[in-house]
């Protein structure tokens, strides 16, 4: 189940259009994934079982790959210029394409355990106890003591998180909606034209 922390964006097309809203994209917390999701379904459902018009696809192919290739390396710098080490997260851009729509996403993943990693770096955690399960104690470099420390349990004071996807995203959000609205736009304007409802 996901959780959606940054709401859709609205944008009109053209003409006849003009009255449907278009949502471009949203960040989506999965059970062991944080994924930015540039989504331009929701622009081309007008289009019905037929299926996305031929310019719009086409548009929509040669933009969103960039554009989703440029944020995962704006979220991969923001994770590394906000940790100290980061061995196991892993950040992956895909396109996935289908007859409905086209999406581009950015995922990062924890390749071992903590698998919530990703969720917690980002939106921070609650004051907690950890245990240790797997050893007598936990064994950690305290530096407010500025040794090593064993302890069976401790309290964990909590987390506000870095927000490296969503500052991410906010980095590029004008950038992303405008480029995928003035795509759409083209894509209908051309169909509009050979259709013969504009004249030159």
């Amino acid at each position: 189940m996901g959780k959606e922390i940054v709401p859709g964006h609205a944008v009109n097309v053209p003409d006849d259009h003009r009255d449907e809203p278009v949502p471009l994209v949203f960040l989506w917390f999965g059970k062991t994934m944080i994924t930015v999701k540039v989504d331009a379904t929701s622009a081309l459902a007008r289009f019905g079982k037929s299926g996305i018009p031929d310019d719009v696809r086409r548009n929509l192919r040669a933009l969103i790959p960039d554009l989703t290739r440029r944020l995962a390396s704006r979220v991969d710098a923001n994770l590394t210029a906000g940790l100290r080490t980061r061995r196991r997260l892993q950040v992956k851009s895909a396109m996935v394409e289908n007859r409905q729509g086209i999406t581009g996403r950015v995922t990062v993943v924890s390749t071992s355990e903590p698998l919530m990693l990703p969720l917690w770096l980002e939106s921070g955690t609650r004051a907690h106890a950890i245990e240790a399960r797997n050893a007598k104690a936990l064994y950690f470099f305290w530096e407010k003591m500025g040794t090593n420390v064993a302890f069976r349990r401790v309290m964990h004071p909590g987390f506000a998180g870095i927000h490296y996807a969503e500052n991410a995203f906010r980095s590029m959000e004008a950038e992303i909606i405008n480029t995928i609205k003035q795509s759409v736009q083209l894509a209908l304007l051309r169909e509009e034209a050979r259709k013969g409802r504009f004249s030159r």
